[in-house]
């Protein structure tokens, strides 16, 4: 959910919107169930009674108890989240060295299959056009398998991007690990 005036103040994204929208919310919350009424009390004290007194204590109390209750879920959340976050920092850096690897083959079949037609070339046509066949037909095999690779590598790096962003919040580490992925996005977008 994008809000216009609150992306003009915030440039944010995803849950990080939700999250403020709920503050928001509560902090109106707790203004009208606590200011309001401390506010008509300071201005006339024989208002106050026994009713506005349980009243104001209950508030009070679900209110701590609220804020109680959230603190403890946004501690356990981020606990969770640093259990996962080395096997995610791992399997990001695996998917590095995959494309990596996939470079470095590329680039050899490239050469090769350059120096074969070289080769080929200085040969005369009875011999050529066999080996041609072979030669191409290899080539573009090994051609064919290079870009379901780097299809699995797109998709790998989708999943993960994917995983982040609805697992990981507010921790330094998940915007490293997102940096690194859409670093390495790039990179496939260029190398295509």
């Amino acid at each position: 959910m994008k809000v216009p005036w609150l992306q003009r103040i915030c440039p944010c994204t995803g849950m990080l919107y939700a999250r403020i929208l709920e503050f928001v919310f509560w902090a109106l919350l707790v203004l009208a169930l606590i200011g309001i009424p401390s506010y008509l009390v300071s201005k006339d004290p024989e208002n106050w009674n026994a009713l506005s007194e349980m009243l104001f204590q209950v508030t009070t109390a679900l209110l701590s108890v609220f804020i109680g209750y959230r603190l403890s879920k946004i501690s356990s959340e981020k606990s969770v989240t640093r259990k996962w976050l080395r096997p995610a920092q791992a399997a990001c850096n695996q998917i590095k060295v995959m494309e990596n690897q996939t470079q470095r083959l590329r680039n050899t079949r490239k050469t090769t299959c350059d120096e074969l037609q070289e080769f080929l070339k200085d040969l005369d046509d009875s011999k050529r056009q066999p080996i041609e066949k072979i030669v191409t037909t290899k080539c573009e095999g090994c051609k064919a398998r290079l870009a379901d690779l780097q299809d699995h590598l797109s998709n790998a790096y989708e999943t993960w991007r994917i995983f982040i962003h609805e697992n990981c919040e507010k921790i330094v580490e998940c915007d490293d690990i997102d940096v690194e992925l859409a670093k390495f996005a790039k990179s496939l977008r260029h190398k295509n």
